[in-house]
C-alpha cells in the first residue's frame, strides 16, 4: 500500500474516476478527486497538502500554466503531474520547463501513469533536489 496524497483534478467525471480507480488498484489510497482547479485550490489552502497532483490541462477556470504557477509559487514541495489528452510536445516541454513533474499523455500512456507517480514518490523519498525531463513520446514498449 501506497502512503501518499494524490488530488486528481479533472473536469470530466468519468476520467476523474477512472484515473482514480487506476490507482486504488495499484495500491494508492489517499486518492480526492476535484472537478476543477479552483475546488483543489481550495482544499489546498485549508492545508490539506498532497504529495502529488494530477490534472489535465483545461481544469475550467485555470489554464494549466495558471494552475501549475500557483501550486509551485505556494506549495512548492507538491509534484504536478499532467494527464491530459492533449498530445503538443511544445506546451508538455513548456509546462516541465515551468516547474511540472511529468506530462503523460492519457490516450497514448494511460498505463503508465501509476508507474510514474511510483517512480516520482521513491524519487522524493531518496532525493528532494531537481526535476526531471522525461523524454516526451519516446518509443516505450505496450
Amino acid at each position: 500500500m501506497q502512503t501518499s496524497k494524490i488530488f486528481v483534478v479533472d473536469r470530466n467525471p468519468i476520467h476523474n474516476s477512472l484515473i482514480k480507480y487506476h490507482l486504488n488498484i495499484n495500491k494508492f489510497v489517499q486518492v480526492f478527486n476535484f472537478p476543477s482547479g479552483q475546488e483543489c485550490l481550495y482544499r489546498l489552502e485549508k492545508n490539506s497538502i498532497p504529495d502529488f497532483i494530477i490534472t489535465d490541462y483545461d481544469i475550467g477556470n485555470y489554464t494549466g500554466f495558471d494552475f501549475l504557477r500557483k501550486v509551485c509559487d505556494e506549495y512548492p514541495e507538491v509534484r504536478v503531474i499532467y494527464f491530459s489528452s492533449l498530445a503538443d510536445p511544445v506546451l508538455a516541454m513548456k509546462l516541465l520547463e515551468a516547474g511540472a513533474s511529468d506530462f503523460i499523455v492519457k490516450t497514448r500512456h494511460r498505463c503508465y501513469l501509476s508507474s510514474n507517480v511510483r517512480t516520482w514518490n521513491s524519487r522524493r523519498k531518496h532525493s528532494e533536489s531537481g526535476r526531471r525531463h522525461w523524454q516526451l513520446f519516446a518509443h516505450r514498449p505496450r
